[in-house]
């Protein structure tokens, strides 16, 4: 239930968020992208 109502008021200020908060945020998810592909292996490892 708390984490739809985080959902809900994250929806509400989304629009309201300057360019620079945009990018920051964008900067921040690229890097967690970044350090999730290098925890998974590249390739399936056959056992």
């Amino acid at each position: 239930m708390i984490d739809f109502l985080k959902l809900f008021v994250h929806v509400l200020v989304s629009p309201f968020k300057t360019r620079a908060q945009l990018e920051a945020e964008i900067v921040l998810l690229r890097h967690q992208l970044n350090v999730l592909r290098r925890r998974v292996p590249s390739k399936p490892s056959w056992q």
